[in-house]
């Protein structure tokens, strides 16, 4: 039998090489085959790395559909609020409301004895109770110094207009009130017009009627 290092010949049965000492196979024995190298360029994926990318995509799906649903509610609760906000009637007041209500100042002089600037409420009711004393001039502070010529020519010429401009102003309804605008709907017979009063120095004064 040969070597199967340095291919000396040897007698059968011999363990050892006597050229180089390599141990020698026995006699019948098939060789040892040695299992084919695993390249290092091509390592087997170890499985727990797939589980947990499965875990971090799941994880990731079930936080974008919280924040769907969240924004879903957000924008169903603001357009709840938009929807009752601007669906919520305008505040009206009734004459008999305003005139048993409002406190209308004594005047000396054109000017409330009050310290306290009335709101646009108490002015118009103040205004009809100004109109329906017939004195122009105890009309004209609630007027806009700008059109005091031209309601002088109009509603102040006369009782009679003083009278029934009270009446038609008697069945105001606040429309809108802003910082510097407040706005009535009148109504004379079947006519709908407006009552414009502006704040002009911490008072309101009417400026369209």
């Amino acid at each position: 039998m040969f070597c199967p290092k340095c291919g000396k010949e040897n007698i059968d049965g011999a363990r050892f090489c006597n050229a180089c000492g390599q141990p020698v196979p026995a006699t019948g024995a098939p060789a040892a085959v040695a299992p084919p190298p695993v390249l290092p360029g091509n390592p087997p994926a170890p499985p727990a790395k797939k589980r947990s990318g499965l875990w971090t995509c799941l994880i990731v799906a079930i936080v974008l559909i919280v924040l769907f649903l969240v924004l879903v509610v957000i924008v169903i609760v603001a357009g709840f609020l938009l929807a009752t906000g601007s669906s919520a009637p305008a505040p009206s007041t009734s004459p008999q409301s305003q005139n048993s209500s409002a406190s209308v100042d004594v005047y000396a002089g054109g000017s409330e004895a009050s310290s306290a600037a009335p709101t646009s409420p108490q002015r118009a009711a103040a205004l009809e109770q100004a109109l329906r004393s017939g004195d122009a001039a105890a009309v004209l502070p609630f007027i806009h110094p700008d059109y005091h010529a031209g309601y002088k020519a109009t509603i102040l010429s006369a009782p009679a207009r003083m009278t029934r401009a009270a009446d038609v102003l008697a069945t105001r309804q606040l429309v809108s009130e802003h910082d510097r605008l407040a706005q009535y709907e009148v109504t004379d017979g079947s006519r709908k017009s407006f009552a414009v009063f502006e704040k002009v120095g911490g008072q309101w004064v009417l400026v369209a009627f």
